[in-house]
């Protein structure tokens, strides 16, 4: 009987090794690979790395059923820093191929997968939460059906204050972005050009924001924090560096706001989101983040169609 037992014991091992997951999809690797020997075109560079299985990992980012990857490139020289290493996710698509979802850098990273979707917990530099690099920047993104990606949410804390513009987990190409936003960046453009600086349009940031009319759309923003505006000799006035466009009834975005002088943050915790002006004081407020730092609220008016300063209640 018991030689039957465990007769019965390796059977099963055998059918469960066999029916578990393939490896990453060869696509993927050969990606991977190409990555981590990017800086090798010096013909006297050591032979190519290859990725090492650990790199890789089935996760579940949206409850499909189908493979997603995580591609972690901890201990991959030249994609670790002082804010951490590169984290990818890839997006299993029904019909086949792969869509990457998240590709930055983090110094923790924690997936936990749900029926309609993950939820990512990670630690940003501490810059990013408008700190220095060694304090904690606890952020949570939640994966969103409709958006089809990670949306910035409240942190495990409960926290919903992002210091400076929402970082996104995917770079996005201007060259696909809403026509206002294109006609934005070429204002900052003329604007740079206009102060005796260089920029070009591949130059130009842009990217979402939570929705600040409550009418259910997320907003846009062009441009940066600090101007991206290059000079050979200092500019006598600030050009414009980032304007914020609103959605509007027809569909499209109209600009709201501006600035050539300003630091910004916004709360997710009520809907529709508060965006702040903050008034930075020696780079940081207090000694852990630019949460620290006295705020002006922005709230929609509908009538004048911009972000103005809320009026005390």
């Amino acid at each position: 009987m018991r030689r039957m037992i465990l007769a019965l014991v390796g059977c099963c091992a055998i059918l469960t090794m066999g029916a578990a997951s393939p490896g990453p999809p060869k696509w993927l690797v050969d990606h991977v690979r190409e990555e981590i020997n990017d800086d090798r075109s010096d013909p006297g560079s050591p032979p190519p790395r290859e990725p090492s299985p650990r790199m890789f990992k089935r996760v579940d980012i949206n409850g499909d059923k189908i493979a997603d990857w995580k591609v972690d490139f901890q201990n991959e020289a030249g994609w670790c820093g002082t804010g951490g290493c590169r984290i990818e996710l890839w997006l299993g698509r029904p019909q086949g191929g792969l869509t990457p979802v998240w590709e930055i850098g983090v110094r923790e990273f924690r997936l936990k997968s749900g029926k309609t979707g993950a939820t990512v917990d990670v630690d940003f530099h501490g810059s990013a939460c408008g700190g220095a690099g060694v304090q904690p920047c606890p952020r949570r993104y939640v994966w969103d059906i409709s958006e089809g990606a990670f949306l910035p949410a409240l942190n495990k804390k409960g926290d919903g204050f992002l210091a400076g513009l929402p970082i996104a987990p995917v770079d996005l190409n201007i060259a696909d972005a809403p026509e206002a936003v294109k006609t934005q960046a070429n204002r900052l453009i003329a604007a740079c050009e206009a102060s005796g600086g260089k920029l070009q349009m591949d130059g130009v940031e842009a990217g979402r924001l939570p929705d600040l009319n409550g009418d259910g759309v997320r907003e846009w923003y062009v441009g940066a924090e600090y101007p991206d505006c290059s000079f050979e000799v200092a500019p006598p006035a600030d050009p414009l560096h980032l304007v914020v466009l609103v959605s509007a009834p027809d569909g499209g975005y109209t600009p709201a706001w501006e600035t050539s002088d300003a630091s910004i943050a916004f709360d997710i915790s009520s809907r529709p989101a508060t965006m702040f002006e903050l008034t930075v004081q020696g780079g940081t407020c207090g000694i852990d983040s630019a949460a620290d730092c006295p705020r002006r609220p922005l709230r929609w008016n509908p009538e004048t169609r911009k972000l103005e300063p809320a009026r005390p209640s």
